[in-house]
Formats: C-alpha cells, sequence, structure tokens
C-alpha cells in the first residue's frame, strides 16, 4: 500500500485512493494487477453520479418526512403520540409526472449512452472520443430530472 511515481504518473498500490498531493492522471493498480487509469474525464464522471445519487438521497429523505410530519401532528393533536411513530408510510414514487422532466431525463440517457459509445470507440467521431465523459456527465445529471419530491 504505497505510492510510487512510474512515467510522470503516480501509481497507488494495493487501492484505488487518490492521495491528496497527487494531480491527475492517476494510475492505479487493482488486486487483480490490472493498471486503472483515472484522468479528469473519469473524476467529472463519478463526482457526477455522487450528484446523482446524493439527489436521490435528499428527494427520499424529504418524502418521508413529509409523509410523517402530518401523521404526527394529527396524533399529538388527538393525544396519542405513541401510535403516530408505529404509522406505516404509504408506498410512493419519486418519478416525475411531467412530460418535459421525462423528456430531459430521456436525452440524458442519449447522453449517456453517447459518452459510452464513444469511449468504447464504437462511434466513428475520433475528434469526439477523447470527451466521453462531457456527454456523460451531462447525461447523468440530466437524468437526475426524471425524480421530483
Amino acid at each position: 500500500m504505497g505510492l510510487t511515481q512510474l512515467n510522470g504518473g503516480w501509481v497507488c498500490l494495493g487501492g484505488l485512493y487518490p492521495p491528496k498531493h497527487t494531480q491527475f492522471p492517476l494510475h492505479c493498480v487493482t488486486s487483480k494487477g490490472k493498471i486503472m487509469n483515472i484522468d479528469t474525464g473519469l473524476g467529472v464522471v463519478i463526482v457526477a453520479v455522487l450528484i446523482f445519487y446524493l439527489r436521490l438521497i435528499i428527494l427520499q429523505r424529504q418524502r418521508a418526512r413529509s409523509l410523517i410530519r402530518p401523521a404526527v401532528a394529527n396524533a399529538k393533536n388527538k393525544g396519542k403520540a405513541k401510535e403516530a411513530s408505529t404509522v406505516s408510510l404509504q408506498r410512493f414514487s419519486i418519478l416525475t409526472n411531467k412530460t418535459i422532466d421525462r423528456l430531459v431525463a430521456g436525452v440524458g440517457v442519449l447522453l449517456i449512452l453517447a459518452g459510452l459509445l464513444l469511449n468504447a470507440r464504437i462511434l466513428p467521431f475520433p475528434a469526439a472520443q477523447p470527451y466521453w465523459w462531457i456527454p456523460t456527465a451531462i447525461g447523468i445529471v440530466a437524468f437526475s430530472w426524471a425524480f421530483r419530491l
């Protein structure tokens, strides 16, 4: 579990953690000995995925709180505070019903697929292939529009 410098880039042995003092590109060696290049594009996509999941977590917590508050308030008014904690939550969906949000999410899915195909070098756009991470990151953030309270 150490860091070594190899061919102008940093290599972390034994794990996929970026050290604080290095810059991208970072070459990480996995447990199977395979070298994985982590460049700026992959870092941006990782941040976009984290934003997506944090947004889902926040939406689910807000929805749960909005369902519990009225039940607790009604139970306190009736003097049954103990029963309010056992109120069963209704099943809910955080998918939006607005057409424009679904269209933006659909465009996001298409952008994710375009980024995937650019990275796999299936699409014949050699000038755009180094920038595969741009449509991928934008698509991930756009896909999060499909989820609302």
